[in-house]
């Protein structure tokens, strides 16, 4: 996958992987609110910013 999206690939890695440690950050926390939210925002971030279609 990282290959077909040629250097499009680092800024949504880099970007997954901070949503990711947010998500892990309130998980850890014990704030499933906070969680919640990190995860939806991850979820809705992906999709809203077109990077699906880049890998459809």
């Amino acid at each position: 996958m990282p290959d077909d999206l040629g250097d499009k690939w680092f800024p949504i890695a880099d970007g997954l992987r901070h949503d990711h440690r947010m998500i892990q950050q309130a998980l850890e926390a014990g704030d499933a609110t906070a969680a919640e939210e990190q995860m939806e925002r991850h979820i809705r971030g992906f999709y809203g910013n077109g990077w699906a279609q880049d890998l459809a």
